[in-house]
């Protein structure tokens, strides 16, 4: 399969957004072997309510960020309620990937200068301790939490953050590969990336540099020969 394909077997990765962000992380959960990192915003794992339930043969060695605001209203950031049904909530979430990862050390919590969001880092995780699983929380922001960028065919009140969250989602996927037996990746990041714009990042992250023509379709954009899988469904309730 890997011979007919551009993409490096260790470094797939998934994205979403609510119901998108929901099934990138299933499908990593039953696909370990193959994914590398998942980086998605305002979803969780509903599909494994405990780290016993994950698949048999889960490889523990998939990184996991995702990016929440706290006042979402749509999928809470807190544990909620829904038709007599529980969710966890976004800390709760990555508490349960850290330990189906097998963490030794987290949750750290550390908030960038200016005041805009906290970083939760689970680290030490998989096989070889070098996946992570992180959330970033942004404060007051609600269920779409990306950055307005030029050229947007979004309506300006579809925006609710200044934090480029696109860029920070790129760049920890980036920064990760899959522990495979037998496959060769790449040693360095892919380079395909839009560059002119700076953003607000964590204190550990790296400082980003990108813009794009769509705050939804830019990570989608900036993969290039990296395989993407993309939801943007909303999750109504």
């Amino acid at each position: 399969f890997w011979s007919d394909v551009r993409t490096p077997p260790r470094r797939i990765y998934l994205a979403g957004h609510s119901n998108g962000c929901f099934m990138a992380q299933r499908v990593a959960a039953e696909h370990s072997d193959l994914v590398a990192a998942v980086c998605c915003h305002s979803g969780i794992n509903v599909a494994y309510g405990a780290a016993k339930d994950f698949p048999v043969g889960y490889g523990g060695s998939t990184s996991l960020l995702t990016i929440h605001g706290d006042a979402d209203d749509t999928v809470p950031y807190g544990r909620s309620e829904v038709f007599g049904l529980t969710y966890p909530g976004a800390e709760e979430n990555i508490a349960l990937w850290a330990e189906a990862n097998k963490c030794n050390s987290g949750p750290v919590v550390v908030e960038d200068g200016g005041g805009s969001f906290a970083t939760h880092t689970y680290a030490g995780c998989g096989a070889d301790g070098t996946a992570e699983v992180k959330l970033i929380q942004l404060y007051g922001v609600g269920h779409n939490p990306y950055k307005e960028v030029e050229g947007t065919t979004f309506p300006p009140e579809f925006f609710e953050t200044d934090v480029d969250t696109t860029k920070l989602a790129q760049d920890f996927c980036f920064e990760h590969r899959l522990s495979l037996p037998g496959t060769d990746g790449p040693t360095d990041a892919p380079t395909l990336s839009p560059t002119n714009t700076t953003s607000q990042t964590p204190t550990d992250a790296p400082a980003p540099t990108t813009s794009g023509s769509d705050a939804m379709s830019l990570f989608y954009s900036t993969m290039g020969t990296v395989l993407m899988v993309l939801g943007s469904t909303l999750l109504l309730f």
